[in-house]
C-alpha cells in the first residue's frame, strides 16, 4: 500500500524506517514526519517522569 502526504497528497519515500515526504527536503511541504516523532518521543518521556508511579515496576504487574 502506497503511503501519501497527508498535506500535498505526495507519494512517502521511506526513511529511517518511517515514511517522509521527498518534497520537505526541498522546502515544497511543511510535513515532516521525522520530527513528529521526535515530537511524540519527547511528549512521552515528559509524561513518564511526570507520573512515574504508573509504569509498572515488576513483570508481574504489566498487563498484556
Amino acid at each position: 500500500m502506497k503511503h501519501h502526504c497527508p498535506l500535498c497528497q505526495t507519494e512517502l519515500v521511506e526513511r529511517h524506517q518511517t515514511h517522509v515526504c521527498p518534497r520537505n527536503d526541498i522546502g515544497d511541504c511543511r510535513y515532516d514526519a521525522i520530527e513528529l516523532l521526535n515530537q511524540q518521543s519527547e511528549s512521552i518521556n515528559a509524561m513518564v517522569a511526570h507520573h512515574p508511579d504508573s509504569i509498572p515496576s515488576q513483570a508481574s504487574e504489566r498487563v498484556l
